[in-house]
């Protein structure tokens, strides 16, 4: 068998290193992000503007379309996305930059973080301050937002009442074991208590007249006593 020309092997050895590189670079890829650097924090810092400009005051709605991942999108186009009718909550947000989020948590390629929007000097007697969830994925080179939730309202300022809401306000209770049942409902455990008491009452019925049933048959004579018989008659006469 001939050797190989040198260009042929050459041209393997190439291709060996391609292979190599690439199966490295698809390993580093595949690595779980742990933490946000600077550039990715002044991603996420251009993304939020971009969103809450734009998608949440509904100014130019449509500059926020390519600021989100097409799973948010759920298949809408640019045209019903500049109508206004979008997963992104409507908040008049004072001021024009929003870098003061924090870091919640990082989890499988998703970042998740904490944005405190307060409401316009023209709304501020209308509208309280948000607490918002924001969540974030990098599905190609820049990273967009994937979720845009409130997560607590605060009260406006004219408010008589101050009080926190949140998601939990709104959403259905839990059922939890050994808790107290809500105000204005009746306890399911309760609705067994008429059934029990005319049960009961059932009973103490029947017990009474099989009681009565027993000390009227002490008294009753077993049988119908007969005549006591005739005394024979006496036959009299003058010959007896």
């Amino acid at each position: 068998m001939t050797d190989r020309p040198p260009r042929y092997r050459l041209a393997m050895r190439v291709l060996a290193a391609a292979v190599v590189a690439l199966a490295f670079a698809g390993t580093a890829s595949a690595a779980p992000l742990r933490h946000l650097t600077k550039a990715d924090r002044a991603e996420i810092n251009k993304t939020v503007d971009m969103i809450v400009n734009y998608g949440a005051k509904r100014v130019d709605v449509i500059r926020s379309y390519d600021w989100v991942t097409p799973e948010m999108r759920a298949g809408m186009t640019r045209k019903q996305w500049k109508t206004g009718d979008i997963p992104i909550y409507p908040f008049p947000a004072k001021g024009t930059t929003f870098h003061h989020w924090r870091l919640s948590w990082i989890s499988d390629g998703t970042v998740g973080a904490e944005l405190l929007l307060m409401p316009t000097l023209k709304n501020k007697f209308d509208v309280g301050p948000i607490i918002f969830n924001l969540y974030f994925t990098r599905p190609g080179k820049r990273w967009l937002l994937d979720g845009f939730i409130p997560a607590a309202t605060l009260a406006p300022v004219n408010a008589k009442k101050t009080k926190v809401r949140s998601v939990r306000d709104f959403s259905p209770q839990p059922a939890m074991l050994g808790a107290a049942p809500p105000h204005g409902r009746i306890n399911p455990n309760y609705l067994w208590f008429p059934f029990i008491a005319l049960g009961g009452a059932f009973l103490l019925l029947a017990g009474v007249a099989l009681v009565r049933s027993r000390r009227g048959r002490r008294f009753m004579p077993r049988g119908r006593q007969g005549l006591p018989p005739l005394p024979p008659k006496v036959s009299g006469g003058r010959g007896a």
